[in-house]
């Protein structure tokens, strides 16, 4: 399917908007202009105009007016009208609220809201649409963005710099869902390296008896050619799905290093995991029957490493799990504060 970005323009007023119709020489029709650029189709929509203006729910919260609920419902099912005939999962919709308010501040509240209470059809109908086939899987996603500024030559320099000039990278960091992204990579390192991880704290816990220890021994042994420096392999293909936008965090180093990358293209073959998956490989080779105890403490000992504190595939395992929680905080954060 076709990729798609659809831009409101800052609803509050119409300064960003006629800086759009200034910049861009290309099909225009009333509130719209339209660009096909990098096989992606870029529709640039007045917030102000097409969608008038919503307000902050916490402003409702703290003045109970009515007139706040009537313009909300406006902006709903204004929305709504706008946006109603947009089905592929390959269309992201987002809106400039203005003051780098996000969807899940300025919209989501109100919807959830709206859904508790009596609604007329108009207003239901609006709301069970925003609900259920946007941001669900196989569906568009509805997000919002901001500029950091209201100057005209900053606005000018977001829609030359940010957007235009790559438009494809600029509709993945808009499309990107962080926690479907970093759930996905966390499957694949669980199915890579669980059971392993299970198998060796059970060697440790009997390797003192080494006719308990021959049970878990044989499960660690494999007959394929280099099966577990292989999982570094796959390991790399799982953070590859990691977008490059977001490969300038400290972060995103840190997780190299522990994963045993020199960067995504080369594997650190002396870091402490490829040295430990390459002794792993080596022990398919032995027979169980002629393993002593000193082998199976060969067996569990980590390689030391000057930029990871483990000392075992436990710690680890751990390591690489905090790498990547601390990479999705990081872009969480620059998500919610890009001053674009």
């Amino acid at each position: 399917m076709p990729r798609k970005i659809i831009l409101f323009t800052r609803i509050t007023d119409e300064k960003e908007w006629n800086t759009w119709a200034e910049i861009i020489s290309v099909t225009e029709s009333g509130n719209e202009l339209y660009l096909n650029q990098q096989n992606i189709s870029l529709l640039v929509r007045n917030g102000n105009a097409l969608l008038g203006q919503i307000d902050d729910f916490g402003a409702y919260e703290r003045r109970r007016e009515n007139g706040l609920v009537n313009r909300a419902q406006e902006f709903i099912k204004k929305l709504y009208s706008a946006i109603m005939n947009e089905e592929s999962p390959e269309t992201v919709i987002a809106i400039h609220f203005g003051r780098g308010k996000p969807y899940d501040h300025m919209l989501k509240p109100w919807l959830d809201f709206f859904g508790k209470g009596d609604l007329n059809d108009s207003i239901k109908r609006a709301v069970n649409f925003l609900e259920e086939n946007l941001n669900v899987k196989g569906k568009p996603v509805l997000t919002a963005y901001s500029i950091g500024s209201d100057k005209e030559k900053d606005i000018e320099g977001f829609i030359r710099n940010e957007v235009l000039s790559g438009l494809s990278a600029y509709y993945n960091w808009l499309r990107i869902d962080v926690n479907a992204v970093f759930g996905e990579v966390k499957h694949d390192i669980t199915r890579l390296f669980l059971s392993m991880d299970v198998t060796l704290q059970d060697l440790d816990e009997k390797q003192a008896d080494l006719e308990k220890a021959s049970a878990p021994l044989k499960l660690l042994q494999t007959q394929e050619e280099g099966y577990y420096k292989k999982k570094i392999d796959k390991l790399k293909d799982s953070v590859s799905k990691i977008l490059d936008e977001y490969r300038n965090c400290p972060a995103w180093k840190r997780l190299l290093q522990v994963s045993g990358f020199r960067t995504l293209d080369s594997i650190d073959q002396g870091s402490s995991i490829w040295q430990f998956m390459n002794k792993m490989d080596n022990l398919s080779k032995k027979d169980v029957k002629n393993i002593d105890l000193d082998l199976v403490s060969e067996i569990l000992s980590f390689p030391p490493s000057s930029t990871t504190e483990v000392r075992s595939f436990h710690d680890w395992f751990i390591a690489l799990d905090e790498a990547l929680d601390k990479l999705k905080e990081e872009i969480s954060e620059l998500q919610r504060n890009r001053p674009i």
